[in-house]
């Protein structure tokens, strides 16, 4: 498979539910392309005294525009309400500007998770009607292989194998910056190789 380099200074957007989702499922991608001008939107915690402050670090290890918002994360909205709210704050967030690139969460919500998956619904319903400007969408594409463990889905479009440097700055940054434990779930689930696939969105491009 044909390594993926994104064009020199080319605007690449990363939507994720909560921050450290970035690092988790696209941050040794993100580290390998620093000729990209990045943005990263984290939809939850922007209120949250511990987590928000961290994002803001990590966006900065990234060398990344940083933006956050506070959608709910502890189910007081009903699916319809949530999906809503999600797209809401996209189109608040990111107004009329293009994006030459976005990736986001997968359908599957990687392991399951409702907001992830909503996350991507809300996406796609925004790129379909044209709410959103982005040349080529991409999606993380995983499947769970144990409690830990997370594998490329058989049909992911690129898979992105981390050199050991790439892989070690990945998880510091999930321990240092992020504080969590090296042998806790968040850890755990940061993934060598990295997984995507083109969404299945109307006019979507593969390349720019």
């Amino acid at each position: 498979m044909k390594k993926f380099l994104l064009p020199p200074r080319s605007e690449a957007l990363v939507v994720v539910a909560h921050p450290d989702d970035e690092t988790i499922w696209l941050g040794g991608f993100i580290l390998s392309q620093p000729q990209v001008h990045w943005t990263i939107l984290a939809l939850a915690r922007a209120s949250d005294p511990d987590r928000a402050p961290k994002f803001t670090a990590v966006a900065n290890y990234y060398k990344a525009a940083g933006l956050q918002d506070d959608w709910d994360d502890e189910d007081k909205l009903s699916p319809r309400a949530s999906l809503q709210s999600a797209k809401q704050i996209l189109k608040k967030q990111l107004g009329n500007k293009h994006f030459d690139f976005l990736f986001t969460h997968g359908p599957n919500g990687e392991y399951g998770h409702p907001m992830h998956k909503t996350c991507h619904q809300a996406i796609k319903e925004l790129l379909n009607d044209k709410q959103l400007s982005i040349g080529s969408a991409w999606h993380f594409n995983y499947k769970k292989l144990s409690r830990y463990k997370l594998a490329p889905k058989a049909d992911s479009d690129q898979v992105i194998k981390l050199s050991p440097i790439i892989f070690k700055q990945k998880k510091l940054i999930m321990r240092e910056l992020y504080g969590f434990n090296p042998k806790g779930i968040d850890i755990g689930y940061s993934t060598n190789p990295e997984s995507l696939k083109l969404m299945s969105i109307k006019n979507n491009k593969k390349f720019l």
